[in-house]
């Protein structure tokens, strides 16, 4: 029922149960007839406070209104819209460290074996060497390496030949065990030299140093020189 269609009605009720009132002072044409503008402002003024509106929802105090996006929302969106760019650039920087040619990491040189070893001596301390003893070399990179990794030895700056006892193993992570160097060592004169594997992805080595290296001392870009003192026993 329309609001007008209830004020009528009510208005209908009030008449009759005046004429009532007033034992037939009215007669039914009256009963009838609309009710005036004042008659109808009464009854509203009495209906219009029994009936509840609808209320606008009421926005918490501090929350945001909703044609205002809210702070979570606005990080939520920034967050969507930096996490692609932040997906790429890891991407492109993962491609780049995985390639085989990326270069190389520094590297760190120890030496395994000798007469040094009986002795218990420190690793960094110069590898005494006999006529009969075995040396490895360990190269351990500062960061994961993927692809191969190629090394080449030097003794007093001259290239040691390849022999057959001499084996390179490289690991996942791109360490490097290069065994077999103790015959090469044994067959050096009495007294100190220096042991010297130069390092860098295969071909980086120009064919020019391949027999000795620069007196200079300095390699060219992408190649490594790691040394370590060695002392050959007399026998």
């Amino acid at each position: 029922m329309k609001p007008d269609e209830l004020l009528d009605d009510l208005g209908r009720l009030a008449r009759a149960q005046e004429e009532q009132a007033s034992a037939g002072e009215a007669d039914a044409a009256e009963l009838l007839r609309p009710f005036d503008a004042a008659l109808h402002d009464r009854i509203a003024a009495r209906v219009l406070p029994l009936v509840q509106p609808e209320r606008p929802t009421e926005v918490p105090r501090g929350q945001p209104s909703s044609s205002q996006p809210a702070p979570r929302q606005r990080s939520r969106r920034w967050i969507l819209a930096v996490v692609p760019a932040l997906a790429a650039a890891a991407g492109l920087l993962w491609w780049f460290g995985s390639r085989a040619d990326a270069p190389l990491p520094l590297y760190a040189l120890e030496l395994q074996g000798g007469m040094s070893a009986e002795r218990g001596a420190a690793a960094t301390a110069p590898i005494r060497v006999g006529s009969s003893d075995s040396v490895t070399a360990v190269l351990r990179p500062a960061t994961a390496v993927s692809g191969p990794v190629a090394a080449w030895v030097f003794v007093d700056g001259r290239a040691v030949p390849d022999a057959p006892t001499r084996v390179v193993e490289q690991s996942a992570a791109g360490a490097l065990r290069i065994s077999g160097l103790g015959p090469p060592l044994a067959a050096l004169t009495p007294g100190r030299h220096s042991l010297q594997l130069a390092l860098g992805r295969p071909g980086s080595l120009p064919k020019a140093l391949t027999d000795m290296l620069p007196e200079s001392g300095v390699m060219p870009a992408g190649v490594q020189l790691l040394s370590f003192e060695v002392e050959r026993v007399p026998p």
